[in-house]
């Protein structure tokens, strides 16, 4: 049915609004209200959450997201709920059935999974328990007049019969948007510039939900390792192919609590100082995460793929103060991303060498047993 919008209220000025009751919005409140700074979290849901979450791969926690759960004293809880997946099963196409496991570490380091709107209930309530935090559910932000900071609202009307929504404005003096891929902060931000880029992938992603056995058992073998068929991260917008987006998103509410501090709790210099300190990180995550997409989708496939697989994870043991395996970099560390990538490049530089020379190596031992043999 149709939402009557019947009147339009305007309420007080607050000190900070998040928008997006999501993942990263909760913790972003948390850790300000225990600043003794004054936030109101919108979410356009209602307290129980229902509402269209749209197609998401389950939530892929590694070390960057769980310090922030550590944070906010709630990793223990959440633990409890997941499942670790120390790396990925390919099932390779055209092949019978046949499958290649890629172990995340040589140290069988694992991330956990865990159902989004289970983790998303968890977080709202342990920001219930943060005195300087006010949760405002059913609240859709429709947009934002730049201006004068004033954000507008539909707000569904509860306990009647019929339907009914009204408007409401509120004007914020500081406003932090953490309201996913759809995000109508975002849109709104965009809106109010003139250049800027977004790029949509033309492909699309199928998650596959399948049952256990009569037995209760997991209908596939491996069952502690993440399943591709090649065929929050929402909060930064970035392919959802790297496993990082929420666990940027969660990392920045640390980084963003540390630029605080550095900043005697002034919210509008640490923004800035925020976005000198993050913004070249992120538009790496944004890069590698299309760049993992074509691997996942063509890469995995090839022989070269698996021979550097191995390479890497050899040097890893062989030279670990030198070499070092990048995916467990991303995953099981707080490293920067540009750092990282950096390091990736002339390692890669390093193993194709050494792949060129083993197969000069190996020609040359085979015209050497040829020779004899002839």
């Amino acid at each position: 049915m149709a939402a009557e919008l019947l009147k339009e209220e305007t309420r007080e000025e607050v000190p900070v609004a998040v928008i997006g009751g999501g993942i990263v919005g909760p913790v972003m409140a948390y850790i300000l209200g225990e600043h003794g700074i004054r936030v109101h979290l919108y979410e356009a849901r209602g307290k129980s959450l229902d509402g269209s979450q749209g197609r998401a791969i389950n939530l892929s926690l590694s070390s960057r997201g769980m310090d922030a759960l550590v944070r906010i004293g709630i990793s223990e809880e959440v633990l409890k709920e997941t499942t670790p997946f120390y790396g990925r099963c390919i099932h390779l196409p055209n092949s019978g059935g046949k499958t290649k496991l890629q172990y995340y570490s040589v140290k069988k380091e694992a991330v956990h999974s865990m159902n989004r709107r289970r983790l998303s209930e968890l977080l709202l309530k342990k920001l219930e328990e943060n005195p300087n935090v006010k949760i405002y559910y059913e609240h859709k932000l429709m947009n934002i007049e730049h201006q004068n900071n004033t954000l507008h609202f539909n707000v569904k009307r509860a306990g009647e019969e019929k339907e009914s929504s009204y408007k409401i404005s509120i004007k914020a003096k500081f406003i932090i948007g953490c309201d996913g891929f759809n995000s109508s902060v975002r849109k709104s931000v965009l809106g109010s510039i003139l250049h800027y880029q977004q790029d949509i992938l033309d492909e699309v992603y199928h998650e596959l939900y399948l049952p256990p056995t009569q037995n209760g058992e997991s209908a596939l073998q491996h069952s502690d390792m993440f399943h591709i068929w090649p065929l929050g991260d929402a909060a930064h917008s970035v392919l959802p192919f790297y496993g990082q987006g929420m666990n940027a998103g969660l990392e920045d509410c640390l980084i963003f609590e540390e630029c605080l501090q550095e900043k005697d709790g002034d919210l509008e210099t640490a923004a800035e100082l925020f976005t000198d300190r993050r913004w070249k990180d992120l538009h790496t995550l944004a890069d590698q995460s299309l760049h993992n997409f074509t691997t996942l989708r063509k890469g995995v496939n090839s022989n070269r793929f698996w021979i550097n697989i191995k390479l890497e994870s050899l040097l890893s043991v062989l030279l670990p103060n030198v070499f070092k395996q990048i995916y467990p970099m991303v995953v099981f560390s707080r490293g920067r991303y540009s750092e990282i990538h950096e390091r990736e490049k002339w390692q890669k530089k390093l193993v194709n060498m050494i792949a060129i020379i083993i197969i000069i190596m190996s020609m040359l031992i085979i015209s050497l047993i040829l020779s004899f043999v002839i």
